[in-house]
């Protein structure tokens, strides 16, 4: 039972009829995969006010508004988590118990906020980590053609986003002091949409500042994560080379006991003139953060080359 992006913002604000429609123009727009169902379909149980839960909605929740224990925080506030976090442990836990207990399934729960914090997250809960290490250029440019053809800046905003919630961390708070970027304090849902929209006004065209800040989290994501995976799976790799395609299919049904069909993975690769001034900020950024790697034992060269040669 697959749940999609756990730490989503609409999850906190997402109705039980907005949950029940399939809003296909914004799937189509984001590039999600056709489905019968909306992209968070399989929260619709989890819904406040749902059935399953009659009598169990949130102290100071609205009926029939936001999935159950999902806070604002676990949005992009938490993301470089370093100590165990039981709120955010509540809420997997019960959207894993809701898939066990409830629908007899096995849980997947596919985030894409995870990284910075799924140290304390796999402490807590037993599960089998995949990490899927995408290439950094076309990670960057596909939220780049997000902001030029569709006008939605989301994409590259959130790592000025997380940057900028993310100052208790020693490296990126000395790079937000370099790059004159102020410290945020995100309390709600509206607080957040509100935020986003001042940092888009101030730099949906800072392009240079959109490649340091991503080339920041990417950077220290993956060095968090690596040691704290059992798999690593490279998407673009997997797209083209049916070798390594066969591979990672033999290891993931060896180690999890499922067989997954793969052949239908593909991955938009970018030529931009800009690759090579996007690989320099990317490795300057790499040169700035390695003092700080290398104090907390996590310098991963390796990973961050393979990546960036996938494409």
């Amino acid at each position: 039972m697959l749940f999609t992006e756990p730490f989503n913002e609409w999850l906190g604000k997402i109705t039980e009829n907005e949950i029940e429609g399939v809003n296909a123009p914004l799937r189509c727009k984001l590039h999600h995969p056709k489905s019968a169902h909306h992209y968070f379909f399989a929260y619709k149980d989890l819904v406040n006010g749902r059935a399953y839960f009659l009598g169990e909605r949130e102290r100071g929740s609205s009926p029939g508004v936001g999935v159950r224990r999902h806070k604002p925080s676990f949005v992009l506030s938490n993301y470089f988590q370093t100590r165990s976090d039981r709120q955010q442990i509540a809420y997997i836990k019960s959207i894993v118990s809701h898939a066990e207990k409830r629908c007899n399934l096995r849980p997947v729960l596919g985030f894409t906020r995870s990284l910075g914090r799924v140290k304390f997250i796999r402490k807590s809960i037993d599960s089998h980590n995949i990490l899927l290490a995408k290439n950094p250029f076309n990670q960057f440019f596909s939220g780049r053609i997000q902001q030029e053809k569709h006008g939605n800046a989301y994409f590259l905003i959130q790592y000025v986003y997380i940057v900028a919630l993310s100052r208790h961390v020693a490296a990126i708070d000395r790079f937000c002091i370099a790059e004159n970027i102020e410290g945020l304090n995100v309390n709600s849902f509206s607080d957040f949409e509100v935020t986003y929209k001042e940092l888009a006004d101030r730099y949906s065209f800072d392009l240079a500042l959109q490649m340091k800040c991503f080339s920041i989290v990417y950077i220290l994501s993956y060095a968090n994560s690596k040691q704290n995976c059992d798999c690593i799976v490279m998407p673009e790799i997997l797209g083209k080379d049916e070798r390594y395609r066969r591979e990672i299919t033999s290891v993931l049904e060896l180690e999890t006991g499922i067989s997954l069909n793969l052949s239908d993975c593909k991955c938009t690769t970018y030529s931009d003139e800009e690759k090579d001034r996007f690989e320099t900020v990317f490795f300057s950024m790499f040169r700035f953060l390695t003092p700080y790697l290398k104090s907390q034992g996590r310098v991963s060269v390796s990973l961050l080359l393979r990546a960036l040669k996938s494409c």
